[in-house]
């Protein structure tokens, strides 16, 4: 191959792998699987513990979690809550029930007995 050849070859290798890694980071970061009811933590989150099922139920979202998670906030906002926000439900026998208006999306946080916060998990209501 000449070198006008390998070039071109090369730059469209790089356009394909970018495509895929582009791919497969976009499948990963959005749900795109909403029959999945399984929310972890992330690594970086230093939350101890994690919300194994969520079940929309009667207009109550019904969460049960995993671990030491001591409380629960669920909002229809991405912003996250305070430490004292009055949105934390306490956590009784790995399970939360709370009453939720139907909107599209639920941003839920779990705090653990030492007060880290996770990052948000996002709940879409299936009708």
């Amino acid at each position: 191959m000449d070198n006008s050849k390998l070039t071109s070859y090369m730059i469209v290798l790089g356009i394909c792998l970018l495509g895929v890694f582009g791919y497969v980071a976009t499948y990963n970061m959005l749900s795109l699987n909403n029959s999945s009811n399984s929310f972890f933590s992330k690594v970086s989150d230093n939350v101890d513990g994690k919300i194994d099922n969520i079940k929309f139920v009667n207009n109550e979202l019904v969460i049960n979690t995993v671990g030491e998670v001591s409380s629960v906030c669920v909002k229809s906002t991405k912003s996250r809550p305070g430490i004292d926000s009055i949105c934390w439900k306490n956590v009784k026998d790995n399970k939360v029930v709370t009453s939720i208006y139907e909107y599209k999306s639920y941003y839920i946080w779990i705090k653990d007995a030492n007060n880290n916060i996770s990052d948000y998990y996002v709940y879409k209501l299936k009708k």
